[in-house]
């Protein structure tokens, strides 16, 4: 199949490369413009729509506090009794008249009390009182919440049809006689009051400004439809605005944000701008166009695209008229270069120049051809040694796993123990070891241990161990002068992988005594034909092949018939999950409880799968062993039962 062969010149080509490049550079150059200076641009606005909107925070604020300033004087005026009725209602009148923002006083009893609760107020410049008649005035949110709570409330707007016939915002304060709540006092703002307050606050000429209840509704707003007939949560439903319920959560928060509308909603393409009111939680926003906001910028970027275009434009001239000097020596530069790149590290490299990034090129060029038929030389090298390293390693992985007890040959000789064991190293070949095997015709031994490191040091270390043991067992009594002869074999030897975690242990065959040494290993377990498990946790040294002069002991157990003697390496319990925990010594333990009826074959394996399923496989990872074995009965002599010497 031949290729369509190219036409097309060294100069069209870089020119459109160079094109493509300086479009994607002047496009990053625009969007960082934007980015940094739309940033700053975001953090003016915010910071004078802030500040216009703490002004007018701090004015309503102001008005409000001076209301419940006013509200709690009166209150501690009439609870400690310290106005005559006359007094009382002088002192009320001269409220209204001396604080516009006090719209109307109530004074509500509970009804059971039998006092008359009133509500006082200007009418025509004189002070009108009425009486509430009826009781259902203690369910509404002025009077029941604070009764309730115990604590001062500001009320949502409400239409006050009992007196000056307004729409309101009330400040109720508990009366109390002794510890006894016996009604309230309502002071009330007048809602136009606080409108007129809010609405004439205007940002460039698009802002708009609102105030929202602490239960989100549209208290104030240009659109006049909206005040007291919407929450924020309204809109957002009706939009189907996530974003906007979510700030309005945000809002009922007290949280203070400046955040851009997205998608579609009320506020679709404008920065909204929030902050609380401290005197009763209402919320004052701001809403301005984006556009607005980043017009000085979009006039910016305008500039610079169109200074970059001429840049651009400049560029292309000159490398049209630079590539024709080019072109020649750079053929001949690509044609040595297939050559060499086809196989052929010998060709010659004869380009004439004047240009010294091409002749640096064509030097560079001739260092490269001669590298590379020094690297494929070595190369060749490299990769015999690692073909041999490698079959080397497998052989060595072959030995280890020879040096093992077989599982398909445990029942035939000694077939008062069924045994079972696994040993997966972390690589191809690892340090942890178990064995076991006859010591005579009545003693059973065997041994699980862990050796630092990996690899081929630590496999020879388990190799020397275990060949080591096998060969004095039958020479040493019990199992602390195995243990010591082999402290001392590692010291005396300086191995590189000396330090050995160790339990081993014989078991008696006439009547099941077990005597074990752990050496810095972790713990043992029994269970027992009755489904207990239990733990031997205690260590009788330290690990192996540190100190010369250390003291072993050891511990004695029966076993009785169908009794499992589990044993395993760190790699089990320090087996990790993708959150980093440990599997543990508890998660093994519910894994052994729960066998039903189990051989050393299923426990091994049940251990072997609870570790996989748990562990994260790209977590660290370290050899796993287990060996388990159990007692099936005594060995009986042939005339009068186990022999207990």
């Amino acid at each position: 199949m031949t290729s369509k062969k190219e036409t097309k010149s060294f100069a069209y080509r870089l020119i459109s490369f160079m094109f493509i490049l300086l479009v994607i550079v002047f496009t990053i150059s625009i969007a960082a413009t934007r980015l940094l200076v739309g940033g700053v641009m975001v953090s003016n606005a915010r910071d004078t729509i802030s500040s216009l909107a703490n002004e007018k925070l701090l004015l309503i604020d102001n008005k409000l506090n001076k209301l419940m300033s006013l509200g709690k004087s009166y209150r501690n005026l009439r609870e400690l009794d310290m106005l005559t009725e006359a007094e009382d209602r002088i002192h009320i009148e001269q409220m209204l008249r001396d604080n516009t923002e006090v719209r109307s006083i109530c004074i509500a009893f509970q009804p059971d009390l039998g006092m008359n609760s009133t509500i006082w107020f200007l009418e025509s410049d004189s002070l009108k009182v009425k009486v509430l008649t009826g009781s259902d005035y203690q369910f509404k949110d002025w009077f029941h919440i604070p009764l309730l709570t115990g604590r001062e409330y500001w009320s949502d707007p409400w239409f006050d049809a009992d007196g000056v016939r307004q729409m309101i915002s009330s400040y109720s304060l508990p009366l109390h006689q002794g510890e006894e709540i016996i009604g309230m006092l309502r002071l009330d703002a007048a809602l136009g009051r606080l409108q007129e307050v809010v609405l004439p606050l205007r940002i460039k000429e698009s802002g708009i400004t609102f105030l929202i209840s602490n239960n989100g509704t549209i208290v104030s707003h240009p659109a006049d439809s909206l005040i007291l007939n919407y929450t924020i949560f309204d809109l957002a439903d009706e939009y189907e605005d996530l974003q906007l319920r979510n700030l309005g959560k945000r809002m009922l928060l007290g949280e203070t944000g400046f955040e851009r509308m997205l998608g579609h909603s009320y506020f679709q393409d404008k920065w909204l701008y929030f902050a609380p009111m401290q005197s009763n939680q209402w919320v004052l926003a701001i809403a301005i166009d984006s556009s607005e906001v980043f017009a000085d910028l979009n006039s910016l970027l305008l500039i610079n695209f169109l200074t970059l275009l001429v840049v651009f434009l400049m560029i292309c001239i000159i490398i049209y008229a630079r590539t024709h000097i080019l072109s020649k020596p750079l053929k001949q530069l690509a044609s040595a270069a297939g050559q060499i790149g086809s196989g052929d590290f010998d060709t010659p490299i004869q380009v004439s120049t004047n240009i010294f990034e091409i002749q640096s090129l064509s030097d560079s060029l001739s260092l490269m051809q001669s590298s590379l038929r020094e690297y494929i030389e070595n190369l060749k090298q490299i990769t015999a040694e690692k073909n041999q390293i490698f079959n080397e390693v497998m052989f060595a992985s072959t030995i280890q796993k020879n040096l093992i007890p077989s599982n398909l040959q445990l029942a035939s000789p000694v077939p008062e123990i069924q045994a079972y064991g696994i040993l997966e190293p972390a690589g191809e070949i690892g340090g942890d070891l178990y064995d076991y095997f006859l010591i005579d015709d009545h003693h059973f031994c065997f041994v699980i241990a862990d050796v630092l490191g990996k690899g081929i040091v630590a496999a020879m270390t388990m190799t020397m161990v275990t060949t080591f043991i096998r060969s004095i067992a039958g020479f040493r009594g019990d199992s602390t002068q195995i243990m010591t002869e082999l402290n001392r074999f590692l010291v005396k030897n300086n191995l590189e992988s000396n330090f050995v975690t160790i339990v081993l242990g014989i078991l008696d065959l006439r009547d099941g005594k077990l005597c074990f040494s752990n050496c810095g290993h972790v713990p043992v377990y029994l269970r027992k034909a009755g489904r207990e498990v239990v733990k031997y946790g205690q260590t009788h040294s330290t690990a192996l092949g540190v100190f010369e002069q250390i003291e072993i002991g050891q511990e004695c157990l029966f076993l009785n018939p169908q009794d499992e003697i589990i044993l395993f390496t760190d790699g089990i319990t320090e087996a990790m999950s993708s959150k980093e925990v440990f599997f543990g010594t508890e998660r093994l333990e519910e894994i052994i409880k729960k066998l039903y009826q189990p051989n050393p074959e299923t426990t091994a394996k049940a251990i072997l799968s609870g570790v996989r399923l748990f562990s994260d496989p790209d977590k660290y990872k370290d050899d796993i062993t287990i060996l388990v074995f159990k007692f099936l009965h005594p060995r009986r002599s042939a005339s009068n039962g186990p022999d207990t010497n």
